[in-house]
């Protein structure tokens, strides 16, 4: 005898379970079969970390990414995501109000441009940027963000930049910083190390890679 089972008639825990090992765009197909379905799929728990992935041959689009989470954006608290663009990246960062934590992984160029915007990141506490391939992000940039995000206490840009230590020193305001990581093609002399530092109290890992010799996970 067969016995007849569906997410609809499981524990809602155990609906979460499987549902969370699905991707976003799965979410919103199964939305499409059924009222009970959608009602299922839009519980804000599912959607408070997302995953967002595809290949290299196809990132992620703004319009795409604006599709998939624009009804959900102000529960979003954490994404992780791949093969970007810096409007992907300026829109999330926009619009997901509530926004924790974003790991950006992959992409074939990115630029300031992608952390440009005067929308206020309250609520954001960490942000790593992770590829072999350079994004064109310098002190100014990196200042301004910190700006936009006074609770950010992690930030880690494991990738090639153009920032310069000296201008990061001189720009960076008090932080609520307690990572930092840093790739550069060039080491930092002590004396710029100690005023960026002292400039972030609350610093207790202060990691300074070289990407000409070094490799970040």
């Amino acid at each position: 005898m067969w016995c007849k089972c569906s997410l609809l008639n499981i524990p809602p825990e155990l609906a979460f379970y499987i549902l969370s090992m699905l991707s976003p765009q799965d979410w919103l197909n199964l939305r499409q079969t059924s009222r009970s379905m959608r009602i299922l799929v839009d519980h804000p728990h599912l959607w408070r970390s997302i995953i967002l992935n595809t290949t290299p041959s196809n990132p992620w689009r703004r319009t795409q990414i604006q599709r998939l989470i624009s009804k959900h954006r102000h529960g979003i608290e954490h994404i992780k995501i791949d093969n970007v663009s810096d409007a992907s990246i300026r829109y999330i960062l926009s619009d997901c109000t509530n926004l924790k934590s974003l790991h950006v992984s992959g992409w074939k160029t990115l630029t300031d441009h992608a952390l440009k915007g005067n929308t206020p990141l309250p609520r954001f506490e960490k942000l790593t940027l992770a590829c072999t391939n350079m994004a064109a992000l310098d002190a100014a940039s990196i200042t301004h963000f910190l700006e936009r995000a006074p609770l950010l206490n992690e930030l880690a840009i494991c990738c090639p930049t153009a920032v310069r230590s000296r201008l990061l020193a001189a720009m960076l305001t008090p932080t609520q910083l307690i990572r930092l990581k840093m790739y550069s093609s060039k080491r930092w002399p002590l004396e710029h190390r100690v005023i960026i530092a002292k400039k972030c109290a609350r610093l207790s890992q202060f990691d300074l890679m070289y990407y000409q010799e070094d490799t970040c996970v």
